[in-house]
This record gives C-alpha cells, sequence and structure tokens, in this order.
C-alpha cells in the first residue's frame, strides 16, 4: 500500500468506548465513526474503524499501528488522530462472473462448449466434469453457477483471458480474481501471470493444490496517466499434464478514500495522603489497605484509587505501628453449643483453641481462649418402614406413622444429647389394570395398561406368575407391552426394594380355537 501515502488527507475512526455516531460519506455507503473519548493518564484505548477495505492512521504518535482498523492508542497528552477509510468503488469489469456466458472478454483459448480433452481449449459452464471426465469443480460465488473452466495449453504467454477497461488518471484500482484447481498434482497446477498495460502486477501465481476449492489473487495498482487498463491473464506452466483450472470472479474497482477524525484526551491522577495506627504482628486491613506484617514504628504506604473521572488517584497512608501484649483464658462447655468470644461467634464440637488479635483501639492485645468441650451425641437419622409395620430402636417403640421423633438424654458428663428419627412409612398405591385381548389367528399381539402410577416406583409384570419385565412409574397413566405370550397378566408395584402391593384386577391374552368345520345336511 505504498502508493496510498500519495493521496492520503486524514483519517476517520471509531473509539470502542464512546458511543457511536453515524457518517455517510456518500448515497452508496455508510461509515460508522465514534465521538471523541477520555482516558487515564498511562492507560490506553482501543480506536476502530469499520466500512472500509483498508485504512491510513495519521500521526503515528503513541499507536501500535497505522494500517490496520483497530490500533491501541497509548498517547501521553491530549492529541486528535485522523484515518482515511479506503474502500471499493463501482465494479469495472464485465461479465467478471460468467453469468452472462462467454461474452466481454477476448482470449487466444479455444472456446468448445461440448468438449475440453484438447489442450488450450475452454468454456463456460456450471459443472467442470461435465466437459472432461477427470475435471473436478464448480463455480466460486454460489457453487451451481457459471465460471471459465480451461484446459491449459503446455506453452508461454498465450492469453487466457483479456478485457480494455477505461479508468480515471492517478486513481488506486484493486484488481482480483479467484482460480480453481480441476485436474493434476500439487507439481502440476496452474502459473498464472497477471499483466495490466503488458506491465505484470504481483508475482507468478500457483493455483490451489487441492481440487475443488478457490484461491484468491488480489494486488492494487495505480492509474497514473492512463486512462486505458487493458488487463491480461497468462497461464505460464508448460505442462500438459494437469494444468487445468477455473477463474471466476474478476474484479477491477477503483479504491476510494474517506476521512475523519478523533481526539482522545488524557486526564491527569490526583493523589491524597491518611494516617491510621496498627498493632504489632497484627494484619492491618482499612481504607483499601492490606498490610500483612505492619512494622514497629511509622512508616508510608502507597494505593492506587480511581477518581471521580475514573482515573488513578495515588493515597499516601502514614502508618504508626504499637506493640501487642498477649493473654489467655480457659472455659468449658457442653459440644454442639453456641459460644461467643469476642464477636466471634460459633459451635465447637471438640477441644478449640481460638487466637482474637484486638485493634489499637482496644490496646492491641492478642487473646487466646483454651476452649474444652464435653462430648454430646447429636443423632440425626432416617428409616423407611412398609405400611403396617411398626418400628422400635435408638429409645423408640412401636412407631407405625410417617413423622419427625426427637428423643432427647443426658450423657455421663451431663450434656444433653438428641436422636432426630425421620420416619417414613412407605405404602404402594393400587391402581387398576386393564387390557389384553382374544385372537382367533393367534398371531396378534396385546397390551395391558394401567390408569395411573406413582412416579420411580418400580412396576413389576408377570404372566401366569412367571416375571415378564419391570418398568418405572412416570404418574402418569402406563402402558405395557404390547405382549404376545397367552395368559393372565398382573403387575406388582415396589417402593424402594422394600414395600410393594398388587394392583387391582388381571388382563388376559387368549386365543379363541376356531369352530370345526360340519356338513350341512338338508331334510
Amino acid at each position: 500500500m505504498k502508493n496510498l501515502h500519495s493521496w492520503m488527507c486524514f483519517a476517520f475512526v471509531m473509539i470502542c468506548s464512546s458511543v457511536c455516531s453515524q457518517t455517510i460519506f456518500n448515497e452508496n455507503r455508510d461509515l460508522i465513526v465514534c465521538n471523541d473519548t477520555l482516558i487515564c493518564e498511562g492507560e490506553s484505548v482501543n480506536l476502530w474503524a469499520s466500512g472500509a477495505s483498508f485504512y491510513e492512521w495519521y500521526p503515528s504518535t503513541g499507536l501500535n499501528g497505522t494500517t490496520i482498523s483497530s490500533p491501541t492508542a497509548a498517547p501521553i497528552n491530549t492529541i486528535t488522530y485522523y484515518i482515511t477509510g479506503y474502500y471499493s468503488g463501482t465494479e469495472s469489469v464485465t461479465n467478471g462472473n460468467f453469468e452472462q456466458g462467454n461474452t466481454g472478454f477476448t482470449t487466444q483459448y479455444s472456446y468448445n462448449n461440448s468438449s475440453l480433452w484438447n489442450e488450450g481449449t475452454f468454456c463456460i459452464g456450471t459443472d467442470a466434469h461435465q466437459y472432461h471426465s477427470n475435471f473436478v469443480g464448480n463455480d466460486h460465488t454460489t457453487g451451481h453457477g457459471n465460471f471459465m473452466i480451461i484446459n491449459g495449453y503446455p506453452g508461454t504467454n498465450v492469453t487466457v483471458w483479456s478485457q480494455v477497461i477505461d479508468v480515471l488518471p492517478n486513481t488506486e484500482y484493486s484488481f482480483s480474481t479467484w482460480v480453481s484447481t480441476l485436474a493434476g498434482t500439487a507439481n502440476e497446477v496452474a502459473q498464472l501471470q497477471f499483466s495490466i498495460n503488458g506491465e505484470q502486477i504481483g508475482p507468478i501465481f500457483s493455483a490451489p493444490a487441492a481440487f475443488n476449492s478457490w484461491l484468491q489473487f488480489y494486488q492494487i495498482w495505480n492509474s497514473g496517466d492512463n486512462t486505458q487498463a487493458t488487463i491480461t491473464i497468462l497461464n505460464q506452466n508448460t505442462l500438459a499434464s494437469g494444468n487445468d483450472f477455473g477463474l471466476d470472479d474478476i474484479s477491477f474497482v477503483p479504491i476510494i478514500g474517506e476521512t475523519d477524525s478523533v481526539t482522545v484526551t488524557v486526564s491527569p491522577t490526583t493523589g491524597s495522603y491518611l494516617f491510621d495506627t496498627a498493632c504489632l504482628g497484627i494484619p492491618y486491613i482499612e481504607n483499601g489497605f492490606y498490610i500483612s506484617n505492619p512494622q514497629l514504628g511509622t512508616y508510608s504506604h502507597y494505593l492506587t484509587f480511581d477518581n471521580s473521572v475514573g482515573c488513578d488517584s495515588l493515597v499516601v497512608l502514614s502508618l504508626v505501628t504499637l506493640n501487642t501484649a498477649t493473654s489467655s483464658q480457659i472455659d468449658t462447655i457442653c459440644g454442639y453449643e453456641p459460644y461467643s468470644f469476642y464477636g466471634f461467634d460459633f459451635i465447637a464440637t471438640q477441644d478449640t483453641i481460638i487466637t482474637v488479635s484486638l485493634p489499637p483501639t482496644d490496646s492491641c492485645r492478642i487473646v487466646t481462649l483454651d476452649l474444652k468441650v464435653r462430648p454430646a451425641y447429636p443423632v440425626d437419622t432416617s428409616v423407611t418402614i412398609c405400611a403396617g409395620e411398626t418400628f422400635s430402636g435408638l429409645g423408640f417403640d412401636n412407631l407405625t406413622e410417617s413423622d419427625i421423633y426427637t428423643h432427647s438424654y443426658q450423657t455421663v458428663d451431663g450434656c444433653d444429647s438428641s436422636i432426630v428419627l425421620r420416619l417414613t412409612v412407605a405404602d404402594p398405591t393400587v391402581f387398576n389394570v386393564s387390557g389384553g385381548g382374544s385372537d382367533c389367528a393367534d398371531e396378534t399381539t396385546f397390551g395391558v395398561y394401567l390408569d395411573d402410577s406413582e412416579q420411580w416406583v418400580s412396576y413389576h409384570v408377570y404372566c401366569n406368575d412367571n416375571f415378564v419385565e419391570t418398568v418405572i412409574g412416570t404418574g402418569e397413566a402406563m402402558s405395557f407391552g404390547p405382549y404376545v405370550q397367552r395368559g393372565a397378566y398382573t403387575i406388582q408395584s415396589v417402593i424402594n426394594n422394600q414395600c410393594s402391593a398388587w394392583m387391582n384386577g388381571t388382563a388376559i391374552i387368549k386365543t379363541t380355537p376356531e369352530p370345526p368345520e360340519r356338513m350341512i345336511q338338508h331334510d
């Protein structure tokens, strides 16, 4: 893009942290730009622009790039950045996508719309395989449109495609085309040379190695004093084997530049001072500071906050650290009994040593508690029995209903203990069984049904007292089967593999015999 500097003026930009407003360059193109923004001293901000193909930023001060759409700006002082955004104008190539067929261009290759077995021939079509059994490929744009299908000529400087286009003097143009390989190995692909007005642009371009894939050739060209551009594509591969390729979406468009600017305001930092007292050996956690081990005497500490405009504000803390005294005490409680020690509330289950550091307002003391805990034995257990059964144990007798039962007692040390029993009485609900049927031919299958079910309960199906299968309840009506085995089907529900009940009713599957043939007698 070295030629762009000769016609770059200023720039447009978008700041990621600001609210965007829209600027219209012309009736066919919208470009979004952003308002000015503010950053703090020493910070950076991401500038970005959209709507163009490539960009030029000016000045470069504080930018990490001048030709990218989203550079990072880290200016020391307030600055205005300018950017020029370049994008494509109106397409100049006629029939560049070949949808109009074999028209709009010249070539030294021979047109053959039925077969491409000879080198130096081409056609315009949608599927390369239709014209050569070894060719593979479809068009670049949609996969089912037209493209130029080419059997490469094994010689140099033979024009594959050419077109004469009127151009504006002293204007940048972007030329591009898409190339595919139709047949051949990676060493046999087409070697394309592109030129404008007899001068080569860009290096020799190799078609892609893979079949039915497209690779783009792209170059910028400045028209200078020219008013016409003769674009020529040559294939410089001299191999007869392979060297078969496709062309599609040939494009030649002027590059238009538009400009805008944004100002980045840099806000300075501020500062303040604090004075406070700490205890030796006790971490200081105040005013946003964390000092793990304050040193005896007076020392300064530093911290950065955000000021009113969101920028760093330096805070200086002058901290005086005092000597710390120590003391201890002993106490005894029962286990699981609430306890409070200098605002520290807890429930102890075993002997515990607690150390509390008291602040300078309480004379800088470290107090240690040696807490002796006498044992207590709280028990919380859950038990399930079946309907009609009773539970006895853990201090309870003959319980028959679902409930939470509590039993309290004292240990030999005089501490209260308790047992909490959560008793569940499982009683499966009985639902109605239906279904089954009779069949003369002994071939039809039948279903068995429950008119309702309990969720997650297991339902065992039996036929003539023989187990058939288990189905888990859904909480709704259920169907089982279909079954072909003849007999009486019954269903048993089981909760937690423990409590069970037989469902109400039986479904019969049977075969009705055909009546015997009888002679018809006449009186």
